[in-house]
């Protein structure tokens, strides 16, 4: 939306799709049906960084990010050899409406592998999510990745032409399950706090990025900034910024350290920007895993190896605050070399370079 307000269009950008869990199969069958796009698989770098399982535990209301690409597309790049049962070719066809697609053989297949996405793809993704230590789960059958009653969910593992991101938000305060029988059928009630697009789009790091269309109005946050091709920036998350690249040792990057040793070394940045930042609403986990008992052995395998959830939590709370902060100045530089004045923005040094860490790795 950003773009449409400036009248630009950046490199490999994308389209962001915000809605809430509830929304989400009407916004599938849409997406199916109205923009003949199908489901290629998770957005990973969004729900999976170094750590899977820690990801969500830093500060986010996301609770998964789905890429969506264009049937005929994928079908031009990945599966050019299908046809329709009549003969005719459908490579370069762009005009092909979804009533022909659904004649292809690719989209019969693809329709079928969707049937079964959330057993063979889905929960595998969750199960990796699912962090009980840190109250994390993903049980909750709201989050299941299915269209509208009666509609297709295309799926291909091997897609990759994908410009969409669904944003999918999470229900606030762990829901509360309830399991009723009756006949031989089994319903699910979900409590707690629903998370809407526009909670999303407020959570962002900056302004010009909280622009967007709802089908019928337009909103634009700062609109005297945007349209002057400049933006503002989440105060805690700018301090944060400014702080963290002040105490942070970039020789740290070109290092091989320990996992437990580059714990230590980030964890004592954080420290000091805590010192300059004491109010920020991101330090939830890291004082958690103060709490919790080290159980560290350096052993290889077993409890107190770094495979063991309490251990991950612990030692991986830190890392992850360092990858969050990372995340947070590359946003900020992309910003910045398309032209966009981030007023009040952190001095950053541009040869300054952040390497994301893996407490897992060794």
């Amino acid at each position: 939306m950003a773009q449409a307000c400036l009248g630009d269009l950046w490199q490999s950008s994308d389209v962001d799709v915000f809605c809430s869990a509830r929304a989400a199969p009407c916004v599938r069958s849409w997406l199916v049906e109205k923009a003949k796009c199908m489901f290629v698989g998770f957005a990973d770098y969004r729900i999976t960084l170094t750590d899977d399982p820690l990801l969500y535990t830093v500060d986010t209301k996301i609770h998964h990010v789905e890429r969506w690409g264009s049937i005929i597309a994928n079908i031009m790049t990945n599966k050019c050899g299908y046809e329709r049962e009549e003969g005719k070719s459908i490579c370069g066809s762009e005009e092909l409406d979804l009533e022909a697609l659904k004649e292809t053989a690719y989209y019969k297949q693809v329709t079928e592998w969707g049937k079964d996405c959330q057993k063979n793809y889905v929960d595998q993704k969750w199960n990796n999510m699912c962090f009980d230590i840190l109250g994390i789960d993903n049980e909750s059958e709201v989050y299941n990745i299915k269209p509208k009653l009666g509609g297709d969910l295309p799926f291909d593992f091997d897609g990759w032409v994908g410009k969409i991101d669904l944003i999918i938000a999470r229900i606030e305060d762990e829901p509360k399950e309830e399991w009723q029988s009756a006949k031989k059928k089994t319903t699910k009630k979900v409590g707690g706090k629903e998370i809407t697009p526009f909670d999303l789009l407020d959570d962002f790091d900056i302004s010009i990025c909280k622009a967007s269309f709802n089908g019928k109005t337009f909103r634009i946050p700062e609109p005297h900034f945007t349209f002057s091709r400049k933006s503002t920036m989440e105060p805690y998350r700018r301090d944060i910024v400014e702080s963290y690249m002040k105490h942070f040792d970039p020789t740290i990057s070109q290092m091989r350290y320990e996992p437990i040793e580059l714990s230590a070394l980030v964890s004592a940045t954080i420290k000091a920007v805590r010192k300059e930042v004491p109010n920020a609403p991101f330090y939830k986990l890291l004082d958690f895993a103060s709490f919790l008992p080290d159980r560290f052995t350096g052993e290889f395998m077993g409890r107190g190896f770094l495979y063991d959830p309490l251990v991950q939590a612990k030692y991986g709370a830190p890392v992850q605050f360092h990858n969050w902060t990372r995340k947070l100045v590359y946003r900020l530089r992309k910003y910045q070399e398309r032209g966009i004045e981030v007023v009040g923005a952190p001095t950053i040094c541009i040869d300054v370079e952040m390497d994301a860490f893996d407490i897992t790795y060794v």
